[in-house]
């Protein structure tokens, strides 16, 4: 009885060596299946190409939203100083107001400080009998070029404040 069990354990132990494969020699195993384990170099040439190319579309995107808001922060600005300018001129009664070509603000506007290289002039003429035409024109410098806003308005006797 003992025989036939030692006979059993052998008989076991090479069943379990002839389930088990042996490794392939290295050059086997690089011809079939060697790219499931990793990447080429070309492979990752190429992704960091795809990821290089995404992330300067991003930057692009978002340094065009940065120029563009400035560029309308300065709009806005511009155009408030300016009605804020026009107002001032609106509450003077008309016969006050003296004829001047491009000449300076009559009051403090806030907000021009902000603008580059900025320039604001009020230009007030008769428009007709008892009616002035006041304009206001803003100009900055933004990028290579030069901005420009203008606003006019008519004030006539007997107005707003007269």
């Amino acid at each position: 009885m003992k025989q036939i069990t030692r006979l059993e354990k052998i008989y076991n132990l090479m069943n379990v060596m002839k389930k088990k494969k042996s490794p392939a020699p290295p050059s086997a195993s690089r011809r079939s299946g060697w790219r499931k384990k990793g990447m080429t170099l070309i492979e990752i040439v190429i992704v960091i190409a795809v990821i290089t190319l995404a992330m300067l579309g991003i930057y692009s995107a978002l340094a065009l939203g940065v120029k563009m808001s400035i560029r309308a922060k300065h709009l806005t600005i511009a155009q408030q100083a300016a009605e804020q300018e026009l107002e001032i001129v609106r509450s003077k009664p008309s016969s006050s107001l003296t004829n001047q070509t491009n000449g300076p603000f009559i009051g403090q506007v806030e907000g021009l400080d902000q603008l580059l290289q900025h320039s604001a002039t009020l230009t007030i003429t008769d428009y007709s009998t008892g009616i002035k035409r006041a304009s206001v024109t803003i100009s900055w410098k933004e990028g290579s070029g030069t901005k420009t806003i203008y606003l006019e308005t008519l004030i006539s006797q007997g107005g707003l404040n007269d």
